[in-house]
């Protein structure tokens, strides 16, 4: 038995690393742009999410279209098989999320409670829970077995005004102002805790009196009725995203939450949003445990080191890594990059820019390590495999390409694309000498 690397790229076609020319090309498919190609878990299938408002159920050894997984309102942004590949997850542009069996392709539920894009569904380690993060400005955890949402997180600390003129200015976000309202209403509580005990006081002890009394209590509990939304802890409710208008009917639009992943060790998340905020949150509580101080102009993600020790952020100012207890900067690398990611195994970082250059880093120090070019435009897709020692790339230069980490050289270079490449999986199999 020798084994073999296989690559899924989303054009769609299936590549032998052993050979230049692709194994498998799809010449039917999908009328769009497709999102994200994902081999299931025992590699015999694999699933393609696109802008025509479908996801497909491919056969990887004969690419016979198996099934296709229709009515989504809009474009699916992501597809994923469950960590078990009994359940298929697809995510469109109206903040839907269809679950459907892997082998029949029946509907088994669809969850609506995001009211704009989901831009990713991901999966705990454990495979116990599933998150969704999207441009509505919240990333919401949920149970995989029961289908139940148990948690939404707030990303964002501030939102955005547009008056009719398309003015934009900041206002606190809905959480900050939930907060407000929430001390607001305890304190009205306690001035009609206070009426009540008095009126019970003064009033006669008779029938009457008690009758009275009552009625007085039952007019200032109508005096007191303040629409005031649920804030309970970890687990505020959102009001819906086209009702968002504050008083002086300005539209308010929440900043998205456009990055969201579990720890190795799937006690924590961490969320970013495009206001700069940076947050961790508990899995299994959803409280807040670290909310980055430093706004972090033009954040693209955040991602947690293997030991889930550290984290990095990679934005406008740079990659920073910041220390995952207490949110202290260890260090920044200056650049305007795209993508970063802790290598799986080493002491090191991998970097991209807009440019479609990648660049190695020293995770203990920042210091430059060396550099792989070769792509003409950002990178869209990193997949490291075979321990750490290899890395694919998906470019918008219409290329994907593997790379040999110990050398830092190029292996192969896999064109032909007419546009780019957006997602480039690893597939691991095993055949006969």
């Amino acid at each position: 038995m020798k084994t073999f690397l296989a690559l899924l790229l989303s054009c769609i076609c299936f590549v032998q690393l052993l050979a230049q020319q692709p194994k498998l090309v799809l010449p039917i498919g999908h009328t769009d742009r497709v999102n994200t190609a994902r081999f299931s878990p025992d590699s015999k299938r694999f699933l393609t999410a696109s802008l025509d408002n479908t996801a497909k159920l491919w056969d990887t050894r004969t690419g016979k279209l198996l099934a296709v997984l229709s009515g989504h309102k809009q474009g699916v942004s992501s597809a994923e098989f469950s960590p078990d590949g009994k359940m298929i997850f697809t995510a469109d542009g109206s903040g839907a999320v269809r679950i459907w069996d892997a082998v029949t392709a029946n509907l088994l539920k669809v969850l609506r409670e995001h009211d704009l894009n989901i831009l990713s569904v991901r999966f705990s380690p454990d495979g116990r829970k599933f998150m969704t993060n999207s441009s509505d400005g919240t990333c919401k955890i949920w149970d995989i077995n029961t289908k139940k949402l148990l948690y939404s997180l707030i990303c964002y600390k501030q939102v955005r005004t547009e008056d009719a003129s398309g003015n934009y200015q900041m206002e606190d976000s809905e959480e900050k102002q939930e907060e407000e309202a929430l001390e607001d209403y305890k304190e009205m509580q306690k001035e009609l805790e206070e009426a009540k005990r008095l009126i019970l006081k003064e009033m006669p002890k008779t029938a009457q009196g008690r009758k009275e009394a009552n009625k007085l209590i039952k007019s200032l509990d109508s005096l007191y009725q303040i629409p005031v939304k649920e804030a309970k802890r970890g687990a505020p409710k959102i009001v819906k995203f086209d009702s968002l208008y504050n008083s002086k009917k300005q539209y308010l639009k929440p900043f998205e939450a456009n990055y969201a992943e579990f720890s190795s060790d799937g006690k924590k998340v961490i969320t970013t949003a495009t206001d700069g905020t940076t947050r961790i949150w508990e899995t299994e509580t959803g409280n807040r445990k670290l909310d980055l101080k430093v706004v972090l102009s033009d954040i693209k993600m955040a991602k947690f080191s293997k030991d889930n020790l550290k984290f990095l952020t990679v934005s406008y100012n740079g990659i920073r890594v910041w220390d995952a207890k207490h949110g202290g900067m260890l260090y920044d690398i200056d650049g305007h990059f795209e993508n970063g990611a802790f290598f799986p195994v080493e002491n090191k970082i991998l970097a991209t820019d807009d440019e479609g250059d990648i660049t190695i880093w020293n995770s203990l120090n920042g210091k430059f390590v060396g550099k792989l070019s070769g792509h003409h435009g950002s990178i869209k897709t990193l997949k490291f495999a075979d321990g750490g020692k290899k890395l694919l790339t998906a470019s918008s230069d219409h290329t994907a390409k593997l790379w040999d980490l110990s050398t830092n050289k190029l292996l192969r270079n896999f064109d032909g694309h007419i546009n780019l490449v957006s997602s480039a999986q690893f597939l691991l199999t095993r055949v006969k000498s």
